[in-house]
């Protein structure tokens, strides 16, 4: 976990300190007493041979392979199972832990020292999960810098400058000292990862984590996953969804529930069940993130986490459906390829009015049309961005960015693999439609989907839908 807490993000923090204190005591005796059926009517149960001998294990930061991950990593590790752990940021970004550790004003001096002592934090946590150090890889980019990696700072030549002062990884610990903070590097070195690991299972942050460093890990590792044509098990993790875990308390007794918002569109949640020893030792990996645990609302927020299961999604990928006709379809729900749960607006602070419901996909004779259905009546003055990326095959990856505001068609190049086709717009009840020529699909097997919506267009704040993975 990293960044710093906005006042919304400090309000929830109270509250749910508050509610859930008051609700450990009943929920801890009844789940104790067997009055509460603590799992099956929400998750199933999954085993740790479900994940197979090899596991790969994702993570945005330190500490979020603990929290998130940690307890499944602790048992693959007990039952001779092979645990590989990549940490793509050492968290040096997060202005409240540098703080407590230099005194006086913060410099890029204070955040490299942070980084220093996260990665000895990771260190003595992974060993007391049981992770040798041969299994531990810290790719070291930029904390806070994940999304834009994503985005627009994905070439070379267009580096993304740290809290470090440095557009180059500055640790000797790293896997690969002075590798420049860019995208294709990020997106490179998971690839040649997962091709040379080989894993049975690939365990990563979930598609639909509100905190930007770990939404873009989970489009990372997935757009690394297509890119190798990865055959083996997907399984995410939570940690920033709403006030997940609930109660905000140390309740070793309970169980992680997932949030219902993530039960509303399709993702299916596995329980692992972790023997109290398992529970145990992930709470001393938790305490070993002094750095982090030495700020107070963290502190609350992390040992939450301590639990009798973990919970990890997996979900059916979606095919792109062909139809006899160049004219997209009216709210025909076979082309949602993303369904956005109803409540994320209230947990991101948006109005309804401003949510983006499903984005579609279908492919015609000619034309593939991918759609962004926003709200009933959609806001005349709203700004829709539909973002591809095209992988698989034997054509070289590429990516489509395209605003949409009004009549007004705008394709961004946004880098050296920018495609930049003729598009046509079509709008059907309350969706907007881009029409892209079938050629540029031809030659990849996948594509990459997320949609965003502005209102009005010039809002610094829009409603970002999850990215998926769609077959072609």
């Amino acid at each position: 976990m990293s960044g710093p807490a906005s006042p919304t993000t400090l309000l929830k923090i109270a509250g749910a300190i508050l509610g859930g204190g008051a609700l450990v005591g009943v929920l801890y005796a009844a789940v104790r007493s067997g009055v509460v059926d603590p799992i099956p009517s929400v998750a199933s149960q999954r085993d740790i041979h479900d994940f197979g001998d090899r596991i790969l294990v994702i993570a945005p930061h330190p500490d979020d392979e603990v929290i998130g991950p940690g307890g499944l990593i602790a048992l693959a590790r007990e039952n001779g199972v092979q645990v590989r752990v990549v940490l793509v940021t050492v968290g040096d970004g997060y202005r409240r832990a540098a703080a407590r550790l230099t005194p006086g004003p913060l410099t890029p001096a204070s955040f490299l020292a942070l980084g220093l002592e996260r990665h000895r934090e990771s260190s003595l946590a992974l060993a007391s999960l049981g992770v040798p150090p041969e299994d531990r890889i810290y790719l070291a980019y930029a904390d806070g810098s994940i999304n834009s990696l994503w985005d627009r700072d994905w070439d070379l030549d267009h580096p993304h400058l740290g809290s470090s002062g440095q557009t180059r990884v500055p640790y000797p610990f790293a896997e690969k000292p002075g590798t420049v903070f860019c995208g294709a590097n990020l997106a490179g070195d998971l690839e040649r990862i997962i091709s040379e690991y080989k894993p049975t299972s690939v365990v990563y942050p979930d598609p639909s984590e509100h905190h930007h460093d770990h939404w873009a890990t989970s489009a990372f590792t997935e757009y690394a996953l297509d890119a190798v044509d990865y055959p083996g098990r997907r399984m995410t993790y939570i940690v920033h969804v709403g006030l997940y875990p609930f109660p905000w308390a140390y309740a070793p007794g309970l169980y992680l529930r997932p949030p219902p918002s993530l039960k509303e569109i399709g993702t299916h949640w596995g329980s692992l069940p972790l023997p109290e020893a398992v529970e145990q030792r992930k709470h001393r990996a938790i305490d070993d993130y002094a750095s982090q645990m030495r700020v107070p609302d963290l502190r609350v927020f992390l040992l939450a986490f301590v639990r009798r299961n973990e919970l990890f999604g997996t979900w059916s990928r979606p095919a792109l459906r062909t139809i006899g006709t160049d004219t997209p379809p009216v709210d025909d729900p076979r082309d949602v390829v993303i369904h956005e749960p109803p409540s994320k607006d209230v947990a991101l602070g948006l109005s309804s009015r401003r949510r983006i419901r499903d984005i579609r996909m279908v492919r015609g004779p000619h034309r593939v049309w991918v759609g962004i259905t926003g709200p009933a009546r959609p806001p005349r003055d709203a700004r829709y961005d539909f973002r591809l990326r095209l992988l698989g095959g034997s054509a070289l990856p590429a990516r489509l960015d395209v605003a949409i505001i009004g009549d007004k068609v705008e394709v961004m190049r946004l880098a050296a693999d920018s495609l930049a086709p003729q598009v046509k717009v079509s709008r059907s009840g309350d969706t907007t439609w881009i029409g892209l020529p079938l050629g540029i699909f031809a030659d990849h097997t996948f594509a990459m989907v997320s949609g965003q919506m502005r209102v009005p267009a010039d809002a610094p704040k829009g409603y970002r839908s999850v990215w998926r993975s769609i077959r072609l």
